[in-house]
């Protein structure tokens, strides 16, 4: 496999901290790599060095010579002035290329005068990717590519990268795509030697060298702690020895006692204490009874009825749009519905963990908007001061005086769910908690929600989080009926299946349209029947021409011309198709 990118003892610093140091690492032709790994350890960073967006302190990055580099950013932005077609068609002017590229996209059918805000967050990706594949990138790079998409888009992505030829590497939290789309890991960790661990293999392959690694490094670390023990109770006997001896092994124990200390901190796992605490909880909290709600002309619930338990651990799927978050806001009586009721049980209180976060004071420091005033704050009936109990979500003295609009998304999140666990309730509305959270913290925040005794509705496009979380998994897709399903993946198959079958109904419709149509040809019909064969046979050769005219040097020389002829090749396809189904419409009513 030919390298495409090689980086050679790279460091970098960010802020005073060191983000890595001495790593080295390469990316070969149809690699698929997935770049993991907690929050803050400097992914993103890793990611630009290696797309040379940045230079690094020192060590090199070194690209094939030639070689182009596709990048999709997080959040894909192009300007309104003009439609998402133009802006694709001023990347690549070939019409032919273009159309082909859309083709694979599945783009071919969008009206090419939309302005790109006017797309779905689903269909922006779509055209991002189209922007990027049509640069012909020997390596493209993707930041956070499932963020903010509706769980069919997802699936859509994972499915052109799986199946592509692309070599890629991408940045994702979601651990289902991970799985399905990369077979290479690279995992920047300082718990990792030399920062970067690269596993061939899929995420699953990965997680069990990782694990083999900290119990190495364990295992490692109760040796180092015995032989410091030997060395400490020598020294403090006080043997008598050789003084250049002496000074041997008080040397040698201070080597070991650091390398021991950097080790085990490199092994302490990250774990944030994320605990909702105990609270009483009545058998019911809140019920749905003949649930109306519209936007407009479009309706969204009919005739819906749904009863929260305290074991209730449901997760809501549905694309962009169908009704996921409206769910949420009846509950909190936000909207009210057009007939029916939302029905809380007396008593019960509600935390909400909103998709935008807006709760958050950006202006204010982080400390601020867990502690408005005072130094201590009331969490599960006692005082706690305030920065010991933000020491337990991750953040240390100096973060806790940033003001929240310089934290990462993560950080954010961390915060968010901070304010929440100060919050007494009973019932948990999450609306895409899961965006920006790291392993570490999915981990911890997965626990907590285990551990919670109320009812839980939980919104994520994180299949593995839902699926772990949840008990039972809402679809929602109006003006379809409600469905429901035991876990993720009985849903995935019930979606997979329902496409086949609406393919299916189709072809059925129209054979049997066909089928009714079905009286036996007229004369006229007789005659335009024979006629279309012998047009057929003429079309398709002037076609050969032309496809073996576009292939000559002399055509493919002159722009021009070749886009005259790729006009004239579509238009002459066009012709064939449309004679060819009216052939067989035909022949189906001799």
């Amino acid at each position: 496999m030919s390298l495409l990118i090689s980086a050679n003892r790279l460091t970098h610093s960010y802020g005073g901290r060191t983000l890595f140091s001495d790593l080295s690492c390469g990316i070969f032709e149809n690699d698929k790599v997935g770049l993991i790994g907690p929050n803050g350890a400097g992914k993103s960073t890793l990611f630009k060095i290696l797309s040379q967006m940045i230079k690094p302190d020192s060590g090199d990055v070194v690209h094939r010579k030639g070689l182009k580099v596709g990048f999709l950013q997080q959040t894909v932005e192009m300007d309104d002035s003009k439609s998402w077609f133009h802006h694709l068609i001023e990347i690549e002017p070939d019409y032919a290329e273009l159309l082909q590229t859309l083709s694979k996209l599945e783009l071919t059918n969008l009206n090419e005068d939309l302005k790109f805000s006017e797309c779905s967050g689903g269909l922006q990706k779509r055209i991002g990717i189209a922007a990027e594949m049509l640069k012909k990138p020997d390596v493209l790079f993707l930041d956070e590519p499932t963020n903010h998409l509706d769980v069919d888009s997802i699936i859509w992505i994972e499915d052109f990268l799986k199946d592509s030829q692309l070599s890629y590497v991408l940045i994702t939290h979601d651990r289902l795509f991970l799985e399905r789309t990369c077979t290479k890991i690279f995992d920047l960790d300082k718990k990792n030697p030399k920062f970067l661990l690269v596993t061939e293999g899929d995420l699953a392959v990965h997680l069990e060298k990782k694990e083999q690694l900290i119990t190495q490094q364990r295992s490692t670390i109760e040796k180092m702690k015995n032989t410091l023990t030997r060395e400490t109770e020598w020294l403090r006997r006080g043997a008598i020895a050789r003084q250049t001896k002496q000074k041997f092994r008080i040397q040698n124990h201070a080597v070991i006692k650091g390398e021991f200390e950097d080790l085990k901190m490199k092994v302490r796992s990250k774990s944030f204490e994320f605990d909702f605490g105990e609270k009483r909880t009545p058998k019911k909290l809140l019920e749905i009874k003949d649930l109306d709600f519209s936007y407009g002309d479009r309706r969204i619930f009919e005739n819906f009825n749904m009863l929260v338990m305290g074991t209730t651990r449901l997760g809501i799927l549905g694309r962009n749009g169908s009704g996921k978050s409206t769910l949420l806001k009846l509950i909190l009586n936000e909207l009210a519905p057009d007939k029916g009721t939302v029905q809380l049980t007396d008593g019960v209180k509600v935390s909400y963990f909103e998709q935008t976060k807006q709760t958050l004071n950006l202006s204010e420091s982080v400390l601020k908007n867990i502690c408005p005033q005072g130094d201590y704050v009331k969490y599960q009936g006692e005082h706690v001061y305030a920065k010991t109990y933000l020491e337990r979500f991750g953040f240390n003295y100096d973060q806790m005086e940033l003001p929240v609009a310089k934290l990462s998304g993560g950080e954010k999140s961390r915060i968010r769910i901070a304010q929440l666990m100060l919050e007494e309730s009973q019932l948990l509305l999450l609306d895409e908690p899961t965006n920006d959270l790291d392993f570490e913290s999915l981990t911890s925040l997965q626990k907590a929600l285990a551990d919670f005794p109320g009812g839980i509705i939980l919104v994520s496009h994180d299949r593995y989080f839902m699926d772990t979380t949840c008990n039972q998994i809402m679809y929602v897709n109006p003006p379809h009926p409600i469905e429901l399903f035991s876990d993720y993946f009985q849903w995935e198959e019930y979606f997979f299946r329902a496409d086949i079958l609406q393919e299916q109904e189709k072809i059925a419709a129209k054979n049997m349209k066909k089928q009714n149509t079905k009286k036996g040809l007229s004369f006229k019909e007789v005659r335009e029947w024979e006629g279309i064969e012998t047009e057929i046979q003429k079309l398709e050769a002037q076609l050969e021409s032309l496809q073996k005219e576009s292939q000559s040097e002399v055509v493919m020389a002159d722009s021009k011309r070749t886009y005259e002829i790729f006009v004239e090749i579509q238009s002459m396809s066009e012709k064939i198709n449309i004679l060819y189904s009216r052939w067989q419409e035909l022949d189906l009513k001799k």
